[in-house]
């Protein structure tokens, strides 16, 4: 009905906010729960569940979509979502109020205003690459979100297990290249770190050639 479209942007506007405090919030608390020399292992198994969460979601998610219809998938989703907040209470994290002189908002425009110093004057390289990687992100990620799926569901025609199945393999591209990117670090020193951009650009031709009509 003419209501579905506002209430889906309302109920993904909250989605995306749940997910803006969630995130950070579960990564500050890893340097809390784990000792110094088991930092990097918990941030890989963390960023490693997230990666397999997002290759298993779309293809389960497309499956159970085409067998058991929308309404069961929602109720499933609210199920996990309930057992994770359950999950999540026995987790005991040790919390020190720091004494505040200031107010919130003071010390919210401190820090932003002391990091926009250091990346603008002590590191002009970082605030370059943030640049170009916020312009990235505006034209890519549109496109990600907006453009596959349109493409995949009009234009193609696929079916909601193919559709699935199409964003698991981007997911697993994801997991294949984080662990790829770990064979050539030494090789990506900054100075030469547009080369490896020119390559990553080239994979694009036969993306924009696959759907030439």
């Amino acid at each position: 009905g003419f209501l579905s479209i506002p209430v889906i942007g309302i109920i993904m506007t909250l989605l995306a906010m749940i997910s803006f405090i969630y995130q950070p919030a579960v990564q500050a608390s890893i340097p809390v729960l784990q000792t110094e020399g088991n930092l990097e292992k918990a941030n890989g198994i963390v960023m490693g569940v997230g990666a397999l969460s997002g290759l298993s979601g779309p293809i389960v998610g497309g499956l159970l979509y085409g067998l058991v219809g929308l309404k069961v998938l929602i109720e499933i989703s609210c199920l996990a979502f309930f057992l994770s907040a359950v999950m999540e209470i026995f987790i005991e994290i040790p919390f020190e109020k720091k004494s505040i002189s200031q107010s919130m908002a003071v010390l919210i425009f401190k820090d932003i205003k002391d990091g926009f110093y250091y990346v603008t004057k002590r590191k002009p390289e970082i605030f370059k690459i943030m640049t170009l990687a916020a312009l990235l992100n505006l034209f890519l990620v549109p496109f990600f979100i907006i453009g596959l799926p349109y493409i995949y569901r009009i234009t193609l025609g696929l079916t909601d297990r193919l559709y699935g199945l199409s964003l698991g393999v981007i997911e697993l591209s994801t997991i294949v290249g984080a662990l790829t990117v770990g064979l050539v670090t030494k090789r990506m020193q900054l100075n030469t770190l547009y080369k490896w951009i020119f390559v990553i650009s080239a994979f694009f031709a036969p993306l924009a050639l696959a759907f030439v009509p």
